[in-house]
């Protein structure tokens, strides 16, 4: 980091003008370039260095103290006066430095600039004024916040209409084409017209609590599980284990999604056996879920295709008592009669972000998830919600918190956890990545 850091800033050079490089009465231009210039008048010059002040400065541990209003009550004080060094805000951007990386701040804040400037000098690099997780008895939610959020949420999805394809949408022998894959069709089955709801399983529904459990590798050797499992409602995604992993992750499993890709990768040889260990593994999974939400993104590529047969044919051999959901796909115009119905999509999702402060790029499950309980809940609380490979003691963390999957590129996840961060600083959600120490919310 360091390295790619003094490609565009050495502090030697970079941080400030020096008196041989200035003179009385010089102009200079402004930053943002107005029209009129800077003259350096006698004061100015007297108190221009000699040298850069960091001229061959090097420290073990340094702060960096931004002025978020999470520092207030923090208790931080003697923490960031131990440090060795310890900088604080104002500083200009350092150009050409943050479009080269892989994160797009839309300009470099003065946190930003410190950061850089930190990079360079120091060994350990502690940033204050980042948002924590607030413990759970502490939790305090911004009502109004909180509903600003779910009026911007709603212009655009309502679960009640949007979530799932119901039964007076479709009949047996329809095609409905792909989302992704536009010249295939996936085809209502008696079996998969059997499972499709007669209504929304959220129709009408609200929620005090909620819990949103990702699937970051922060989870583990967390203790969240106990605190997750007293929220009202838990999202889960993806069809995540939860056996061998419910300190940490929980039990409860109110809506859990399901991309059909799941099976391919985590239970390997059941497509082509449905009597081999991997699909009694799982069945065993899909039994956890008892009589709650099975979310399938049934409509989305042709690749899935057997494997939403499959699951569809499982749930109704093994006479699994799950509600099933299909995510609708995105409006079709075709003459052929089977091609009648034209759903509303996952695509209305894409755009609320798209009009949104936030730049995604294709969102993730957990952010669909979000918008789902922002349409629901009172009181959201995120967890497993963390992309980066170490956590801030310079632990290193899995992607997962089980498995070997790693960093999806089609989704832009820095990005989505800056949005998160964000909306926990405004109080209209709490994003949780330290342990957890209470039991309950």
């Amino acid at each position: 980091m360091r390295k790619w850091v003094m490609t565009y800033f050495n502090p030697d050079t970079d941080l400030s003008v020096i008196k041989s490089q200035a003179h009385l009465g010089q102009g200079f231009e402004h930053e943002m370039k107005t029209t009129k210039k800077f003259k350096i008048g006698k004061y100015f010059y007297k108190l221009i260095p000699e040298s850069p002040p960091l001229l061959g400065k090097h420290f073990r541990s340094c702060a960096v103290v931004g002025n978020s209003g999470i520092l207030l009550d923090s208790g931080c004080g003697p923490q960031i006066d131990s440090a060795d060094f310890v900088f604080r805000s104002n500083l200009a951007a350092i150009e050409g430095l943050w479009e080269n990386s892989e994160f797009k701040p839309k300009r470099p804040s003065t946190g930003n600039s410190l950061f850089a400037l930190a990079a360079c000098l120091c060994d350990q690099i502690h940033m204050v004024s980042i948002p924590r997780t607030v413990e759970a008895a502490e939790a305090k939610f911004n009502t109004s916040e909180v509903e600003r959020i779910r009026k911007w949420v709603m212009t655009y999805f309502n679960p009640g209409t949007d979530l799932t394809v119901i039964k007076s949408q479709v009949k047996i022998g329809q095609l409905i084409r792909y989302e992704v894959s536009r010249k295939a069709y996936a085809n209502i089955t008696e079996n998969f017209f059997r499972l499709i709801p007669e209504s929304s399983p959220l129709l009408r529904k609200h929620f005090r609590s909620c819990a949103v459990v990702g699937n970051s590798g922060i989870l583990l050797d967390s203790g969240c599980g106990p605190q997750i499992d007293s929220a009202d409602f838990v999202f889960r995604c993806n069809l995540a284990p939860i056996e061998g992993f419910e300190n940490d992750v929980g039990t409860k499993s109110n809506f859990t999604t399901m991309n059909p890709s799941v099976l391919n990768h985590d239970y390997k040889g059941c497509r082509e056996n449905n009597t081999s260990v991997a699909c009694e593994m799982f069945v065993k999974r899909l039994r956890l879920i008892q009589d709650q939400i099975l979310h399938i993104s049934a409509f989305t590529t042709v690749n899935g295709r057997r494997d939403v047969e499959l699951t569809n044919s499982m749930i109704l051999e093994h006479h699994l008592p799950i509600k099933a959901s299909y995510a609708p796909v995105a409006c079709n115009y075709e003459k052929n009669e089977s091609v009648s119905f034209h759903f509303e999509s996952t695509v209305i999702i894409i755009l609320l972000w798209k009009n949104s402060e936030f730049k995604l790029k294709r969102p993730s499950t957990g952010t669909i998830l979000f918008v789902l309980s922002a349409s629901l809940c009172d009181q959201i609380h995120l967890y497993g919600f963390y992309p980066f490979s170490k956590d801030k003691d310079g632990r290193k963390i899995k992607y997962h918190y089980y498995g070997s999957v790693r960093n999806l590129r089609n989704h832009n996840m820095t990005e989505e956890y800056r949005a998160f961060q964000t909306l926990h600083q405004r109080k209209a959600l709490v994003l949780h990545t330290d342990p957890c120490h209470d039991d309950k919310l």
